[in-house]
């Protein structure tokens, strides 16, 4: 009935407590044949051991009288005690009261009333919302020894009792309701499932979803909605969003606003592009949510590993809408966006209008960059967007600086050396970063001539030195066969107030050595004075590279 095999009772019947599987006593049989003209049941239950509080009234069986009893049942005909009776049990398991449930039931037997089905009924609910399993179990043998067959309702308050334990209490359960002929119904595997997904197994949820799918029983909204979180939370998106899209296209009922969001931050977490393009869509365009700022971000991300700039744009409208300023993270996505796409235009356009808002930073760049350096005909063709940039809107700065380090990058200075000639013709005026550029490809190329005139242009701007620059000067001195220079530079930029770093130095003492010059130990020196450490197996090459370079100068004697 409910995908419940024979072996796996076996297995799990021996777990359960012997209380459960013991026969009921003959003396209690007898007790129950000389009260009721109605023939007991067989039963393989007997009362499990119950603690304080509804012991002492569950241990003199609620609804059964002894032989010397002389109360006899009330027989009215429109059974208003016993409507009174379940009006008040009804309520005691609605406030979850077991105490005040069991003064009911008390009450009953002092008055004689006899109880039905819904008595008992109610009664377990009042023990299962307190999750009391054992006074649970008891009740429910009392109600089979009095000769009331348990309906679906009497097995889910069971099952409901027992949601804290492990599942060798469910299977029993299961079990008999199969015995009993009681057919299940969408609260039942609603609670089944709960019980799995307590302890997030989703597989075994999923089966009994699809159990029940299987008999057409439409399952609950909550069960429904508990299986897609668990999914979601489980990292599955595609399972949540799929569960989610088949429920509502057969049902006219919608899901909580919290379902969407779980689906939306479960395909964000795994960078899934349709699930976050349709999560999306649903829960900004439909249900007009603005998500969190950090949920945002991850569909920022998934924009960005796609190429999908016009979520990136929209999840930015979004953050706009709610208050959030924009920073550099932000327009990054969708700057990576854009390139994904194709549109390097738009990619640059986009840079420009960052860099009204906050400055942008070199791995920001970088998606453009790894563009425009591909080969010189994407330079070319990038070049060429420049213009039509500035026809439309002021060009930028960093724009320019992007051309001129993806010059650099292929080691083309003439293309490098025209994108900063063409400066004035876009309105535009270098900054320290251009002639750094310039700089270090002239470092590349070991041109010393082109690296005075830079710095020369860079004099005539008005920039002012910083430590990079005198160390790029030091490092273009060294790429010379003359490295005269390098010492003169060293020494003006300590007279500046910069402390060299430890990278200088070392380019230093390397050059030195290797030309058998024997001022790479005054390097050294001074490198230590200014309290760097070189490695052991550095210094160790750079004896040895002097030593070889001074024997070939040594003249035999």
């Amino acid at each position: 009935m409910l995908g419940f095999s024979r072996s796996s009772f076996r297995r799990i019947s021996s777990r359960i407590p012997q209380c459960i599987q013991a026969k009921p006593t003959t003396s209690y049989t007898r007790a129950f044949t000389n009260v009721h003209s109605e023939t007991p049941p067989s039963d393989q239950f007997q009362y499990p051991p119950i603690g304080n509080g509804s012991a002492d009234a569950l241990r003199s069986k609620p609804f059964q009288f002894d032989s010397t009893s002389n109360v006899e049942f009330q027989k009215t005909r429109d059974g208003s005690n016993l409507a009174r009776a379940n009006a008040q049990l009804a309520s005691a398991a609605t406030r979850g009261d077991p105490q005040r449930a069991l003064e009911v039931v008390a009450e009953m037997r002092k008055q004689g009333t006899k109880p039905d089905l819904d008595t008992y009924n109610l009664l377990l609910r009042s023990m299962s919302r307190n999750a009391r399993s054992s006074d649970a179990w008891a009740i429910f043998e009392d109600m089979r020894l009095y000769g009331i067959k348990p309906d679906v309702k009497t097995f889910n308050a069971l099952i409901e009792a027992h949601r804290h334990r492990n599942s060798a209490y469910l299977w029993p359960i299961i079990r008999t309701m199969e015995d009993m002929g009681v057919e299940p119904n969408a609260t039942t595997y609603g609670l089944i499932i709960s019980y799995f997904a307590f302890v997030k197994n989703i597989e075994s949820a999923l089966r009994y979803l699809y159990v029940m799918k299987g008999k057409g029983i439409e399952p609950e909204l909550r069960t429904l909605q508990l299986v897609v979180e668990i999914a979601a939370e489980s990292g599955n998106a595609r399972i949540a969003l799929d569960l989610v899209n088949a429920f509502e296209s057969d049902s006219v009922r919608r899901l909580e606003l919290d379902v969407w969001v779980n689906c939306l931050t479960a395909s964000v977490n795994c960078l899934w592009k349709d699930g976050v393009l349709q999560c999306w869509d649903y829960v900004v365009q439909e249900l007009s949510l603005s998500p969190s700022e950090g949920l945002c971000m991850g569909v920022l991300h998934t924009a960005a590993r796609h190429g999908l700039p016009e979520l990136a744009t929209d999840v930015l409208r979004v953050l706009k809408l709610t208050g959030v300023p924009l920073q550099e993270r932000h327009f990054a996505s969708l700057i990576e966006a854009f390139c994904k796409a194709g549109q390097i235009k738009e990619a640059f356009m986009t840079v420009d209008i960052m860099q009204e808002i906050t400055p942008s930073l070199p791995s920001t760049l970088l998606p453009i960059l790894n563009h425009v350096k591909k080969t010189t005909d994407t330079f070319d063709s990038t070049w060429a967007l420049m213009d039509e940039i500035h026809q439309e809107r002021p060009l930028q700065i960093s724009s320019l600086n992007i051309i001129i380090r993806a010059a650099v990058a292929l080691g083309d200075m003439q293309r490098a050396v025209g994108a900063y000639k063409s400066f004035p013709e876009y309105n535009v005026k270098a900054d320290r970063e251009t002639f750094h550029l310039l700089l270090e490809g002239a470092v590349a190329a070991r041109h010393q001539p082109l690296g005075d005139r830079i710095l020369q242009d860079m004099k005539q701007a008005n920039i002012v030195f910083d430590p990079q620059t005198y160390e790029l000067m030091i490092e273009l001195a060294i790429t010379q066969d003359t490295y005269e220079d390098a010492f003169e530079h060293l020494e003006v930029m300590k007279a500046a107030g910069f402390r060299p770093s430890a990278s200088a130095y070392q380019s230093l003492v390397k050059k030195c050595a290797i030309n058998g010059d024997p001022r790479y130990t005054i390097a050294m020196e001074e490198s230590e004075e200014m309290g760097y450490e070189f490695d052991v197996e550095f210094l160790r090459k750079a004896k040895d590279a002097f030593s070889r370079k001074s024997a070939e100068f040594t003249v035999p004697l």
